[in-house]
């Protein structure tokens, strides 16, 4: 065996502590071949610690709207089956009351995974809160089953804000497409909605982008 392979099999697996070579006495930390071994298990670490933490992280969507209708208008058009039906579904089943069946079948588009979608209201609060509770067939995999929606009066201003909170999706990079994919498909929802309260109008079929929106409201004001 050369001397380099003899060195190399003298290695301590051990990065901790003070590694030795074998018949070449200890191994000086602070040269170069020491600095290289303490840096490189120090980066291995860190870059494992930080996988950990990015995977317990979650990710929220939180998006708010102004609109000009009251609060009991807010309220309905999000709990009652003939309001869903005008301006965002297909058909809608709705008992709005605690635990109360909810069935929601959205027009089918190439953005939407599942159309057809069931579950329950849960935590519902006349004219101030609404929340959905997705059964596990209606939720792809990896995406959180309740979605709560917040009424508030606007202070010194006519009408209301809605923020739409759809929290719990995974922080790690690989779900990111997941959590993009519902941000769109919530944004297009409140888009429809106050389309729907503030102009009188509605397009089921098409996406509708915040930009789209504010578009279509400025031509109906001229």
């Amino acid at each position: 065996m050369s001397p380099c392979e003899d060195v190399l099999q003298g290695f301590s697996t051990r990065f901790w502590g003070r590694p030795r070579l074998k018949n070449y006495g200890p191994l000086d930390l602070g040269g170069p071949i020491g600095s290289f071994l303490v840096k490189s298990r120090f980066s291995m670490a860190s870059k494992l610690a930080l996988r950990q933490r990015n995977s317990s992280i979650t990710k929220d969507i939180r998006i708010t709207i102004p609109l000009r209708a009251a609060s009991g208008e807010v309220y309905r058009a999000l709990t009652s089956a003939r309001e869903l039906c005008i301006w965002l579904a297909q058909r809608a089943e709705t008992d709005a009351r605690s635990m109360g069946r909810l069935r929601i079948v959205w027009p089918k588009a190439d953005w939407i995974e599942n159309n057809d979608m069931t579950g329950v209201f849960v935590d519902l609060e006349p004219e101030k809160k609404v929340a959905w509770l997705w059964d596990d067939r209606s939720c792809p995999q990896g995406v959180p089953p309740l979605v709560s929606m917040f009424i508030e009066e606007r202070p010194r201003r006519s009408g209301t804000s809605l923020t739409l909170v759809h929290a719990g999706f995974s922080g790690a990079a690989a779900k990111r497409k997941l959590l993009e994919a519902f941000r769109l498909r919530w944004e297009d929802f409140l888009a429809k909605l106050r389309f729907y309260l503030d102009a009188g109008k509605t397009c089921k079929a098409e996406r509708l982008t915040f930009a789209d929106l504010e578009t279509r409201l400025k031509r109906k004001r001229s």
